[in-house]
This record gives structure tokens, C-alpha cells and sequence, in this order.
């Protein structure tokens, strides 16, 4: 039997943000998954404690590759590892939480490397076409491919080799044809004949003649391929402009050069660059021009290069370039085009992409690492998943998921449940064991569940929003009505038009909007302002916290600005500011100073002058109730909302937190250090509080959230619900786009959207309340 260290990886003492000094195994070359609540500490293990491990032993290594990179160990990573110990340690890749809007602002083909390895192809096996007799082009000729075209002769054809010497002047051209002689060639093409070199003086006068010196005299038989090349060579090292010439016993020409070069007419073109046939140069290959393939669906892509020949098809490129597309096919995104524009993607478009990004390098002894990878998916995108960490641990990979999904934790081998609450309330190991002990565990809390047991959807509305011809994306002359004061579940495969029919809303209420794109608006009789909001999409940096997310420190700098004592040092509201005049000059503002070694990287520690609390001296003087503007930022949500109670536009948000049990949150944390789920929640949390706040000078507004609850918690869903019926009994209209239903229990108007993905989906299936009639299930 093999030793246990052999067959697990120990990470002892665990203390990394909310974890508890906890100590588990993830067993080697299997699928573990981790769950528990949003913030009960998943992520904090996966990502920030063993990723951060184990990445950091591989650079210390490596350090070359961080310097020839340019990239500094151990620089600005926003959260502290605290980890006794960890052993064995492997070299890892990880799958962090999917951010909508940090994906960039290519195309399909920059983001998957398409474009790149398409051009390749291209570059290596495309033709130009001649633009006066419409022959066939090869953009880089080679020796071995002109070789191949001479012995496609009829056989023992006989031909001379002649190198072009250019149009000579008969004063000049003895010599000329003695300098050929002491190069050891023996004859030449003048004109129309040929010439022993010796024998010039016999030609008759012209002005100037077209010399062409003769390299062999040569057989195209496929015996002779080696010379044939070799002197082909010579020619073109010879050859001004290396222009090459075959010329046969019956009068037959073909024309090479190391330049692109019509072997009918002799026209020279223009040699491509990589960044032509990226712009879309009329290369073709294989009968397809680069355009084609960017701008038609990768389907399409997909048969092209199963229809390439046996030999082009196991080059690399092509075999890379099929492992993509083969990706998207069976992800069921294979409708888009290369060309796509990422910008115009969904949510769960942008997340199979991602998927795809990261599974289409499958590597041996590697440890995978992955953080909400069910996040904004399908059945499809989950089975995909699923294929994918089954044949890489099979391959002797490790792979660890961080995630609630029944369908993931079906694949696991093994799993570790933290909980029992968040925060404070979570970071305890519950349960750790083999997936089959785990099903049969009374302890361990189920985190599959629809919301709504408690939260009834209403009976009736107070009224409707009718579209009719709403058209965006794959959604053409839809006929769309929503209730008033309901909440609606827009909900549908990925790619069936989910989001795009819901901005089509949007933007529906809009005065821009063009007429092919509404036909008709039946309003209720209150003013109705439509919002769309992407739950997925966060803001970067690590100096993006609570406070800035909440949309609440400006709030608390202008009501420190007006504090007496702020007064008499003149503080406007920019001095309380980490990242303005307020800063501390020497961290300015990040709270921490790096020291560079030779060989150690970048070191991070705690600024001595302002002790890590970001501000001047000056600044943290200015005190209210004996806390200053850092000691604020250190507090929890909780105590924050209490001690500033007399300012709504503060305490309404963090008020919301407390109601969702993430009062322990601090206002200066980073977003970086708060989990996928928790800030789902928060983003939702953000706009509940402005639209229930008191006092709104709009009655009614129409939110549409485009999100994924599919890798949320029992809890977290529930506490999203209580969310969304906040907003329904103030008296707003919520649309939630989701391709799962977990929230269906809150809703009073369905939407289905399908039947498929792409150009198969964009009509609705079904519209009408959850239990009236026929629901098409897509």
C-alpha cells in the first residue's frame, strides 16, 4: 500500500482571511470540490491559500522567467496567505471568478488566439491571386515547393535552369559573361538562344539584351528531386531579384522567385505581412479567404478544417485550431463568429468562452484550480465541465473546484463542506471525506434549493409594459409583455436571446431608440425609468473596496469635511481621500512600501509612516465620536451603519448588508478579498438601496439584472430573493435574465427563450405565469 503522503496533499493550519486554523487532504490525480456558503471561506482556500503556495514555490524556482517577463513576485496581491504548511507542493493554474467586464474588448478571435493561429495557416499554405490572369499564387515560395511544381512535368521532361541576370548593354556584356565564366558557369540564354559563354562576341549588336544565365540542364524525374532543389537554390542566389526561369525543349516556361511571382505571366506581387492577412488580404486557402472564416461561424471553421488535406491537418496550427472550434461546438456556442465583438456577448457566452480558454490546454501532474467555474452555464457548459476535469485528473492532474452546483459535486471524488455561516460565522471545516461518505451525511447542509418557499410571487399586476418588434441580436420582431410591480424570469440556453432581449427593453424606453427596433410601447400610467445591470461585472484594483463599491465613501469624506476641527485645516472632502491630497506620501495611500531584491522579487510590507492606515498625520487627527476616516474604513458594516444612522444615503446600503448577514464586512476591505457569491449579493445589494430608498422622485422603475445564481448557495439564493422582493414590494418592475431558475419560486411571469442557441433561438417560447400553460422546456 502507498504511503499517504504519496496520495494527498496536506494543508495544515489554514488561517488565510476567515479560516479557522483548519487542516485537510485533497487527495492527488482526483476531483475535489469544496462548498459551503458564499463567504464561508472557499475561496480563501483554494485561491488565496493553496494557489498562492504553490505558484509562489514554482517562481521562487523560476525567477528568470519572472524577470525576463518583467513580472514581480509577491507584488500588490490583495490578500494575505496565512498557512502553516502545505505538502507536497504542485505547480498550478487557476480559474478565478468570472468578472464580466474585465474579459476585455477584442473579438472571439483575439480572446481564444483564432486570429492568430487561423493567419498562420494562412501565411504558410495560402495563395494569392494573380490580378491579370487570375492564377494561383504562392505567397512564400520555397525551393522544395518549386521542386514539387517542376515534377509535375510530364515525365523526363527536359528543361533548362536559368537565372536571371537582368537587361545588359552590349558594351557591357562581355563582361558580364566573364565574370559568369569565373563563377563556373559555362553557357547562357541571350535574348532567345542559348550561348556558350565563351562564344559572346558572336552576338549581334542590339542596345541591350535579356541574360539569362543557364545553372543545369536537368530531367524532372522524381530521382533528380535533390539536385533539382539544390540548384534551385543556386539559381535563386544568383538570380537578380531571384528570378528563376524553367524553360523545356518544347518552348514551355515557368517563372520562380523567392518573392511571390505568377508562374503564368511572370507579374511579381507583393510578398504578405502577418498584419495584412490579420486585416483581411485576399488570401485564399483551400478555397476560403481569411475574412470568410473570421466573419461566417465557427461551424463553419469546424468543417473547413476537416476538409483540409491529411498532411495540413496534423500541423500543428491546424490541430490547435480544431481543438478550439471542436471546443465551442461542443459547448454550443459554435454560431459565433471569430469576428464577434466580446462586448456583444451575454454573460453565459463570456463564461464558455472562458471555460474554453482555460480547458483547451490540458497538461499532466498539473494542479487545476477553480473558483465558481459553474458560474453563468448550462447544462451543456456543465457537462463540458465536467468531460473536462474527469479526463485531466484521469491523466494524473489534481483538480480542485470551488463550488455549489449539485452537477459539480456530482463529479467529485471528494469533498470539503466550510461553513456554517459566513465571515466571522464561517472558515470551520464541516466536513471532509469521500463524495460517496459525503451523500450519506446528515451534517452536511444542502445547497440546492429554489427560493421563494417564503416570498410568494403577488397575484396580480397593476398593470402592463407590451412591446411589440423588439429586435437586437438573434431576437427578431419579438412580442414581449410585462407584468407591473411583478418580477419576470427572462430564462432560456445560453445564446437563445436572454440578453438581448432584455436590453432590447431597455433600450425600448429610450428616445434614441431606432424605429425597426420597437414598434409599439403601451406604458402603465406612472413614469417607468428602465435600468440594466450586468451582476457579473465588478470593478478591478485592490484599492477598489466596500465603501467605493457601495458608492458610499464620498458620502463619509464630505461628512468628515464638515467637522469642526476639519475646518480650522481647511479639509475639503478630497483630503480624506486615500488617493488624493489625504494620502500618506510615502505608501501614497496603498497602505504598504515594496522593497526590490536581486533574486527575491518584490517584498510588500506595512508602511512605516502611516502604519498602514493609507493616511497623512494631519488627516487622522480629524476625528468624529474618537474615530478618525482610517479607524471608519476598519469598522464593520454593522457598527458603520449604526454610528453614522443620521446619514441615510450611508446606512440605507449597510443596513441591506446586515439584513443579508454580511454586517461583518469592513468598509476598507477589498473587493478582492470577498467572495464570488458575496459580491453577487453586494451588487444587487448596491442598487436595492437606491431604488427603496425614501424619498424617490421617479415612482416606478423597470431593473433588469442580467446574472447566474447557478453556483450560489441555498442561503445566497434566498438572500438574493429577499433582495429582488424588496424591490417588488417598493413598487418596481424586476426582470431577472438567468438561465437557471433557481429564483423561480419569487417570480409571477415567465419567459422562456429558445428553443436553441444563436441563430436556433431569439423567439419565446413560452410567456405566461410558472404553473399556466404548456412551458416548453428548451
Amino acid at each position: 500500500m502507498s504511503r499517504p503522503s504519496e496520495l494527498f496533499m496536506h494543508v495544515s493550519g489554514a488561517k488565510t482571511l476567515n479560516l479557522k486554523n483548519i487542516t485537510v487532504r485533497i487527495p492527488l490525480h482526483r476531483v475535489t470540490v469544496i462548498t459551503g456558503p458564499g463567504g464561508s471561506g472557499k475561496t480563501a482556500l483554494a485561491v488565496h491559500t493553496i494557489y498562492r503556495v504553490c505558484q509562489d514555490a514554482y517562481r521562487g524556482v523560476n525567477p528568470d522567467l519572472d524577470f525576463a517577463a518583467g513580472i514581480s513576485r509577491h507584488n500588490d496581491y490583495p490578500v494575505k496567505t496565512e498557512v502553516d504548511d502545505i505538502t507536497p507542493l504542485i505547480p498550478c493554474a487557476v480559474l478565478q471568478q468570472p468578472v464580466t467586464n474585465l474579459i476585455g474588448s477584442g473579438t472571439i478571435g483575439d480572446y481564444t488566439g483564432l486570429n492568430e493561429l487561423i493567419a498562420s495557416i494562412f501565411l504558410t499554405y495560402g495563395k494569392l491571386m494573380c490580378p491579370d490572369c487570375g492564377v494561383e499564387v504562392d505567397p512564400f515560395p520555397t525551393p522544395e515547393k518549386m521542386a514539387g511544381k517542376i515534377l509535375s512535368l510530364p515525365p523526363k521532361t527536359r528543361f533548362y535552369l536559368l537565372a536571371y541576370v537582368g537587361r545588359v548593354a552590349h558594351r557591357n556584356l562581355k563582361k558580364i559573361c566573364e565574370n559568369l565564366l569565373r563563377k563556373g558557369f559555362l553557357r547562357a540564354r541571350i535574348d532567345d538562344k542559348i550561348f556558350d559563354l565563351e562564344e559572346v562576341s558572336t552576338i549581334s549588336y542590339r542596345p541591350f539584351h535579356t541574360v539569362h544565365v543557364v545553372v543545369d540542364r536537368l530531367v524532372a524525374t522524381p530521382e533528380l528531386v535533390g539536385r533539382i532543389e539544390e540548384s534551385l537554390r543556386t539559381a535563386l542566389q544568383v538570380a537578380r531579384k531571384s528570378r528563376v526561369k524553367v524553360l523545356t525543349t518544347d518552348g514551355t516556361e515557368l517563372f520562380f522567385s523567392d518573392e511571390p511571382i505568377c508562374e503564368s505571366c511572370g507579374k511579381t506581387l507583393e510578398k504578405p505581412t502577418r498584419e495584412e492577412v490579420l486585416k483581411g488580404r485576399a488570401l485564399k486557402c483551400y478555397g476560403v479567404e481569411y475574412r470568410e472564416l473570421m466573419e461566417n461561424p465557427v461551424e463553419e471553421t469546424h468543417s473547413w478544417c476537416c476538409s483540409l488535406p491529411h498532411e495540413v491537418a496534423q500541423t500543428p496550427a491546424v490541430i490547435r485550431v480544431g481543438q478550439i472550434v471542436g471546443g465551442m461546438k461542443s459547448l454550443g456556442i459554435d454560431y459565433l463568429s471569430p469576428a464577434t465583438k466580446l462586448s456583444n456577448l451575454s454573460s453565459g457566452e463570456l463564461g464558455k468562452l472562458r471555460l474554453l480558454r482555460f480547458a483547451v490546454n490540458e497538461f499532466t501532474g498539473l494542479l487545476y484550480i477553480m473558483d465558481s467555474p459553474s458560474a453563468g452555464l448550462d447544462s451543456r457548459g456543465k457537462h463540458f465541465l465536467v468531460d473536462f476535469v474527469k479526463r485531466v485528473s484521469g491523466r494524473g492532474a489534481t483538480v480542485i473546484l470551488a463550488d455549489n452546483d449539485p452537477e459539480i459535486r456530482e463529479a467529485a471524488d471528494y469533498v470539503i463542506e466550510l461553513g456554517p455561516g459566513r465571515g466571522p460565522e464561517g472558515g470551520y471545516l464541516l466536513f471532509e471525506g469521500p463524495a460517496e461518505q459525503e451523500k450519506h451525511t446528515t451534517s452536511c447542509h444542502s445547497v440546492t434549493a429554489k427560493a421563494g418557499d417564503g416570498n410568494p410571487a403577488k397575484a396580480g399586476a397593476s398593470g402592463w409594459i407590451k412591446l411589440s418588434g423588439l429586435s437586437q441580436g438573434n431576437v427578431k420582431e419579438a412580442d414581449l409583455s410585462i407584468p407591473v410591480s411583478e418580477i419576470t424570469l427572462i430564462t432560456g440556453p445560453i445564446g437563445s436571446g436572454k440578453t438581448s432581449i432584455a436590453r432590447a427593453v431597455v433600450k425600448s424606453f429610450s428616445t434614441r431608440t431606432p424605429r425597426w427596433a420597437l414598434n409599439a410601447l403601451e406604458k402603465p400610467s406612472f413614469p417607468v425609468k428602465a435600468l440594466f445591470f450586468d451582476c457579473m461585472a465588478f470593478p478591478p484594483g485592490k484599492r477598489v473596496t466596500l465603501a467605493n463599491f457601495l458608492n458610499i465613501f464620498g458620502n463619509i469624506r464630505r461628512f468628515f469635511a464638515t467637522l469642526p476641527a476639519s475646518r480650522r485645516y481647511g479639509f475639503s472632502p478630497r483630503h480624506f481621500s486615500y488617493i488624493l491630497d489625504g494620502r500618506c506620501p510615502r505608501c501614497r495611500g496603498s497602505g504598504t512600501v515594496s522593497y526590490s531584491g536581486q533574486y527575491s522579487g518584490v517584498q510588500s510590507f506595512t508602511c512605516p509612516l502611516c502604519r498602514g492606515t493609507r493616511y497623512s498625520g494631519e488627516v487622522l487627527k480629524i476625528k468624529y465620536k474618537g474615530f478618525s476616516i482610517s479607524d471608519i474604513l476598519g469598522l464593520d458594516a454593522e457598527v458603520v451603519s449604526n454610528l453614522l444612522s443620521f446619514l441615510p444615503a450611508v446606512a440605507r446600503p449597510l443596513s441591506i448588508l446586515t439584513l443579508l448577514g454580511m454586517g461583518h464586512l469592513k468598509l476598507g476591505q477589498s473587493l478582492a478579498e470577498i467572495s464570488g457569491s458575496e459580491k453577487l449579493l453586494l451588487n444587487v445589494a448596491r442598487h436595492v438601496a437606491i431604488f427603496t430608498a425614501p424619498g424617490r422622485k421617479v415612482q416606478s422603475y423597470l431593473c433588469v439584472f442580467d446574472m447566474s445564481t447557478s453556483f450560489l448557495h441555498r442561503e445566497d439564493i434566498t438572500k438574493a430573493a429577499m433582495l429582488f422582493n424588496m424591490l417588488r414590494d417598493s413598487g418596481h418592475t424586476v426582470v431577472l435574465c438567468d438561465s437557471s431558475e433557481a429564483l423561480a419560486g419569487i417570480c409571477s411571469w415567465f419567459v422562456i427563450m429558445g428553443p436553441g442557441s444563436g441563430p436556433s433561438g431569439g423567439r419565446i417560447c413560452y410567456e405566461g405565469p410558472p404553473t399556466g400553460g404548456t412551458r416548453v422546456n428548451p
